[in-house]
């Protein structure tokens, strides 16, 4: 998984820490993350205390949705059980492109010269 080096000092980080009032909310997303590398997907539930749950934040669980949709971490789908991990699949696309290629299966061998030459062949001009 990516992890932008400011993703600590990103205003959408700093967000989410003053409207949860935690300095350990980075944590919460990283688990997120985490979460949607392990599963291979970027949807979670839309019920308040499964993303409560996924994430481990000890507190209110609607708040904790309302702070995450609010910060843009998470985003509302066409369908009401569904939210997407906001933009995760973007950063992580060789990630995904690697799970779609694995399914079939992986990458293509080189192709090796069956023999090789008996003499070598002299220096170029």
């Amino acid at each position: 998984m990516i992890v932008d080096p400011d993703f600590l000092t990103h205003f959408k980080t700093l967000d989410l820490v003053d409207m949860l009032e935690d300095s350990n909310a980075a944590i919460y997303v990283i688990r997120l993350w985490a979460h949607c590398q392990n599963r291979r997907t970027t949807m979670v539930p839309a019920n308040p205390t499964r993303l409560k749950s996924l994430c481990q934040w000890k507190g209110d669980a609607d708040e904790f949705m309302t702070a995450m949709l609010e910060a843009g971490f998470v985003d509302r789908t066409d369908d009401p059980e569904t939210l997407s991990v906001h933009e995760w699949a973007t950063y992580n696309a060789r990630l995904v492109a690697n799970w779609t290629n694995g399914g079939k299966g992986g990458r293509y061998p080189k192709a090796n010269p069956t023999s090789t030459q008996r003499q070598p062949t002299g220096n170029p001009r």
